[in-house]
């Protein structure tokens, strides 16, 4: 039953006449019992404007610790809930009748003490309706059956009803179901939430008028019957909504992941030995009950790192939503996710695609990430579907289009006035498919270095002919070891030099960066170029250089003797 059907059954029972029921409501964690009940009691109220109606008292049996204090509360909530003789008129005010008196007592009889709940009994009226809320939530100190022994007394002269979820009561159900069957009347289990229910749920959360429905299909679609996690996914949504923009699919991913990671939702996921398997192979397969379009995988690992991190890329959200223009190769890539449970014939015809886009394909159809991801989801899947379809040599076929690429990209690289930035510095590989391309990525980025290098080199070629030793220094900045290539540049020492050039050579030479074997490369260089001069003047200039460089390299003395520089 859902709450709408409960609030049906508890008006029918309790409002129809005056027989005193007892009815139980059972229900898991979090499926809505108190909100069931809620529901009821705003009803009820609104009947009693024009009525007198029940008389509705709630008590939460959370920590109670043995039956004086639970009489003590029921006794002082009976007192709380009579107009009649619940308050008095006093000076103009209304005062709690157990204040009132209790005032008066203390002041006819000093020093005596007087309970005045000893003097209300427990009995209520067929006009009351008593809700004993959270039944499994009592106190270890406190026996079931003395509990049990208190609601059977006030249910002789009132109605009552007993919430609880029997299936968190432990040690305490076996006596639990023998007392409920002596005093409960008839129970009835509340197991699934009203999609008026989830409505209200939703409502709450203004900023999502427009996804409300997307989030209630969901919801309903996977059979998540939990109030609590509906409240907390709509604020999860909500706080999404807020960052990123959002549509049907990625709000249908957003939940999920937050399902599956936050709330641990399929913790013992019933899966067969072959199930368990691939799950260990594709994570993916964990979250096809949510029949997602796979297209959205794209943004998986990036929401579930959100969960962790609390940052989130607002641009892969709208580059998703607002893609440009997809390239051959990227709707491969869909085609992999989109076929991944579905017909092995499309996975085979992906492969053969692909295979054939990296040895035939132009290279205005290709990328050099897009191909290391490609080359990725074709081992992958080729191993999932236990197939053969791959070449020995296919890392090769991917690594000579890879450096064709990269030289391409060389010729309009501007690199003096800025970083170079690697092909692979925004590429993303998912962790359990990183071991298949590790040596490709490994090469590529090999050869990559290499070119960086040598573009760098014919750079600081170029610049330092055109003595922009500013510009020289920004290359260095980005690779300080092609020191070791350009010695050269130290000979102007040995000449009349200009002030910028005479503080570029001292600047480089104070980067912390270089490695020893290039420090020991300009040492000599240096040294070598000091013994060749026969001015003062020149032999001065270079032990100045030297000196310094000794001091910030090597460590030595500031007092080094500039005629001891041998």
């Amino acid at each position: 039953m859902n709450q709408a059907e409960i609030v049906e059954v508890l008006k029918d029972k309790f409002t129809n006449d005056n027989s005193n029921y007892r009815i139980g409501l059972n229900g898991n964690w979090g499926i809505g019992k108190s909100f069931a009940w809620e529901l009821f009691k705003e009803q009820i109220e609104k009947k009693e404007d024009s009525d007198e109606g029940l008389k509705v008292i709630y008590c939460s049996l959370f920590g109670i610790e043995n039956v004086d204090t639970l009489k003590r509360e029921l006794k002082r909530k009976k007192l709380e809930s009579n107009e009649h003789y619940g308050k008095l008129i006093s000076n103009g005010k209304h005062m709690p009748l157990v204040k009132m008196v209790g005032n008066a007592v203390s002041n006819k009889f000093l020093g005596s003490t007087i309970d005045l709940l000893e003097l209300v009994t427990l009995e209520f009226g067929s006009d009351y309706l008593i809700c004993f809320d959270d039944l499994e939530r009592t106190s270890a100190s406190i026996q079931i059956s003395d509990v049990m022994g208190v609601i059977e007394q006030v249910a002789q002269t009132s109605k009552v009803l007993v919430i609880y979820n029997d299936q968190e009561m432990r040690e305490k159900r076996g006596d639990f179901q023998r007392q409920k069957e002596k005093i409960l009347d008839i129970e009835y289990t509340l197991d699934s939430l009203s999609e008026d229910v989830i409505n209200q749920i939703i409502e709450k959360t203004v900023s999502l008028v427009e996804e409300k429905e997307i989030l209630i299909k969901f919801f309903m679609d996977h059979g998540k019957n939990n109030l609590r996690i509906l409240k907390k996914l709509t604020s999860f949504i909500g706080e999404l909504k807020r960052k990123v923009p959002l549509n049907a699919e990625v709000i249908n991913i957003c939940a999920a992941v937050f399902l599956e990671e936050m709330l641990n939702a399929d913790k013992d996921k019933k899966l067969s030995d072959e199930e368990k398997s691939k799950a260990e192979l594709n994570p993916l397969l964990v979250y096809h009950k949510y029949k997602i379009n796979y297209r959205v995988f794209s943004l998986l690992e990036h929401i579930k790192s959100y969960l962790i991190t609390n940052k989130i890329d607002k641009t892969l959200f709208e580059d998703f939503i607002n893609p440009a223009e997809k390239s051959q190769i990227v709707s491969l890539m869909d085609q992999f996710y989109e076929g991944i449970l579905g017909n092995e014939e499309r996975i085979k015809q992906t492969i053969s695609e692909s295979i054939n886009l990296l040895s035939n394909g132009s290279l205005n159809e290709l990328s050099v990430d897009y191909i290391i991801l490609l080359v990725a989801d074709m081992k992958y899947f080729n191993t999932l579907c236990n197939l053969s379809l791959l070449p020995g040599d296919i890392d090769d076929i991917a690594l000579e289009k890879i450096k064709e690429l990269l030289k391409r990209n060389e010729v309009h690289r501007e690199t003096s006035l800025e970083r170079y930035n690697s092909a692979f510095y925004k590429m993303s590989i998912r962790n359990e498919v990183l071991p298949l391309v590790q040596n490709l990525l490994s090469q590529a980025k090999q050869y990559e270095e290499q070119l960086i290098k040598r573009t760098y080199s014919n750079e600081l070629n170029k610049k330092f002919k055109e003595a922009k030793y500013d510009e020289c220094e920004i290359i260095l900045s980005q690779d300080i070891d092609l020191l070791s290539n350009h010695l050269y540049i130290f000979d102007k020492l040995a000449q009349p030099c200009s002030h910028d050039y005479f503080t570029f050579i001292r600047n480089i030479l104070e980067d912390t960066r270089i490695n020893a074997n290039v420090k020991k490369q300009i040492r000599k260089t240096l040294f070598d170029l000091k013994r060749k001069q026969e001015d003062t003047v020149t032999i001065y200039r270079i032990s100045l250089v030297l000196k310094s460089f000794l001091i910030v390299g090597y460590g030595k003395a500031q007092n080094v003797n500039l005629n001891n520089i041998v």
